[in-house]
């Protein structure tokens, strides 16, 4: 039907500019846009005037008076005025659930210039609690970011409030700051060794500093300590949300770190006509679930799963990622090839590691002299058996990778199960991967292994490794020269999901702080829109209806503020959609922005 309705388009268009003929109704788009500057990131990278679109899709494009002359007597024709659209954008790792979960309860510290301030806000909720209920605080601020440079301690937030519990979120979902009260409640201690999947941290004296740190552990401290959103008021939050990720481009999202339960959220929504935001949902399935676990055990996990990648609707699918399983991880060190400082909070990451459950699976990684190279979180030759069972039940892994080292174990997994059952057609991926060096980026070449890249570098250089490595962070023009498909996202809520920055970061290689780091890495506009458009699309098995401005296609894009093409490099993080469209539907309208 598709297929049909584009071949008469095309007859309509020669026919209604060469013989003048009216169009019938029935064939005619519902709307025409015409007058603007039409990025369309097909394969040459056209650039049109107009494009119509009729029902979901974009049925024409091309020049001003030919995509007009499709009009009918009931279409709609929008001026554009000159400005720039772009296919709308998509994020390759986004955490929006979480995000909604962590942002919809409590106070907003999103915003929050300082420690001082965020805990004047927590004393003055404090004043205004009932007896015994839970002070909530968004996440959405880095301790790094205050003038303190450090978050609240136990005692910050003890003498914000003596009595009542405090659970104080922090960038994202993975750490929580917590007072006396509220560790009372979680029968935390001195004596309280672990708590979940993670040691519980402790000051020089040995008592709580109030920090959890693991999602697992934060998830399960939520789940004991607040009331928990019904399916409704959780569909409610993600509307929000979704509103705003709306606002700032974006039309698509791969969600991952999904239990089963938060799909069911997802699927509801959906059943319900409230997503507006297309989503493609990986599964949760962490270290936690392989650590001690027996071979057969890890069969019945994975055989059952019937979710296959692209599985699903043109706005709700199955990506079938089993994510946040991770090769190596900043929380505790990345695995690197030469020795790095440690972290300053993990000075005593031994005797941490020693306390983790199923700690034997876990290797500080030092040589004789006692350098460190990070952390080892399973080891090789139990992950290599845990990738080749993905690869025989049809899952696609999205292993969360750091250092250099990491990614040698990946790749010898990767090449492990490549030689039982070929991964070439099966767009296995990698996340993060900060670092990584030619011949790396040859051997995931030779598996056609996509890169799912987020903003890592933006915040600047590490100051635990070398100028050398960290001029290496993120290096996306080799990636691309040695013809890998690399995609871009956020990993929000721990980074800013507003793609415009970080497109930005990919073409100037600015940090935050105003300098230039990496200028080798720096790439094109075009390969930038890409990595957020149509690459993503291919990611998300998706290139075929979205990622572009063609005929055929789903019809999501977005009129800009300015033309991405040649707006001055610095300003591209000030771009933003004047008006957002999903499907041919207006999702999101700037006010005052004329559309």
């Amino acid at each position: 039907m598709r297929f049909a309705w584009i071949m008469v388009a095309a007859w309509v268009v020669s026919a209604g500019t060469l013989f003048g003929q009216q169009v019938s109704p029935l064939l005619a788009p519902d709307t025409i846009y015409y007058n603007g500057k039409i990025i369309t990131v097909d394969r040459p990278f056209s650039i049109a005037e107009a494009f119509a679109v009729k029902g979901n899709q974009f049925v024409a494009v091309g020049k001003n008076a030919e995509v007009r002359a499709l009009a009918g007597p009931r279409t709609q024709q929008v001026d554009l005025r000159g400005h720039a659209v772009i296919p709308g954008l998509m994020d390759n790792h986004n955490h929006q659930i979480w995000r909604a979960r962590v942002m919809q309860r409590g106070m907003d510290m999103v915003t929050v210039p300082s420690l001082a301030e965020m805990l004047n806000r927590l004393r003055q909720a404090a004043a205004k609690a009932k007896p015994g209920e839970v002070i909530v605080g968004s996440g959405g601020w880095f301790p790094r970011n205050f003038p303190e440079k450090r978050g609240p301690t136990r005692k910050d937030l003890d003498e914000a409030s003596p009595t009542n519990p405090v659970f104080q979120f922090q960038s994202g979902r993975n750490n929580a700051n917590l007072n006396s009260a509220a560790l009372k409640i979680l029968g935390i201690d001195r004596n309280t060794k672990d708590w979940g999947s993670f040691p519980i941290l402790k000051d020089d004296t040995g008592e709580p500093t109030g920090e959890l740190s693991g999602g697992e552990q934060v998830l399960a401290a939520d789940f004991k300590m607040l009331p928990q959103p019904t399916v409704d008021q959780q569909i409610e939050w993600l509307m929000q949300e979704q509103q705003g990720q709306h606002a700032l481009g974006l039309t698509g999202i791969r969600e991952l770190v999904l239990p089963v339960e938060h799909m069911r959220t997802y699927l509801e929504m959906w059943r319900q006509g409230k997503l507006t935001m297309r989503v493609s949902m990986g599964l949760m399935f962490g270290v936690q679930h392989v650590d001690g676990w027996a071979p057969q055990q890890m069969d019945q996990m994975l055989s059952p799963l019937p979710m296959m990648p692209g599985f699903g609707n043109d706005m709700l699918q199955f990506d079938a990622t089993l994510a946040e399983f991770e090769v190596d991880t900043q929380r505790v060190g990345n695995m690197m090839r030469r020795p790095f400082l440690r972290p300053n909070n993990r000075r005593h990451i031994g005797e941490e590691i020693g306390r983790w459950p199923h700690s034997d699976f876990l290797t500080v990684l030092t040589d004789a002299q006692g350098n460190y190279y990070g952390v080892q979180r399973l080891p090789t030759d139990r992950f290599i058996e845990v990738v080749r069972k993905m690869n025989r039940y049809g899952w696609r892994p999205g292993f969360h990778i750091s250092g250099d080292r990491g990614l040698d174990m990946n790749l010898e997994a990767y090449e492990a199960a490549d030689r039982e059952h070929s991964l070439k057609d099966k767009r296995w991926v990698v996340e993060h991967i900060q670092y990584s060096h030619p011949e790396q980026m040859a051997r995931l070449a030779k598996l056609n292994i996509l890169v799912s890249t987020q903003m890592q570098g933006i915040n600047g250089p590490n100051p635990n490794f070398s100028k050398e490595l960290n001029e290496r962070v993120q290096p996306i023009r080799e990636w691309l020269d040695h013809g890998l498909i690399v995609s871009s996202g956020s990993d929000w809520p721990a980074f800013n999901n507003n793609p415009f920055p970080y497109l930005q970061w990919y073409v100037t290689r600015i940090t935050n702080a105003g300098e230039v780091l990496g200028a080798a890495q720096k790439i094109s506009r075009e390969e930038a829109l890409r990595l957020a458009t149509i690459n993503n699309a291919y990611l998300m098995f998706r290139e075929k209806d979205l990622g572009s401005i063609e005929a055929g296609k789903l019809a999501d894009f977005l009129i800009l503020s300015a033309d991405f093409l040649t707006v001055p490099a610095e300003q591209i993080k000030d771009l933003s959609p004047l008006a957002t469209y999903v499907g041919g539907r207006k999702v999101f309208a700037k006010p005052g922005g004329g559309f």
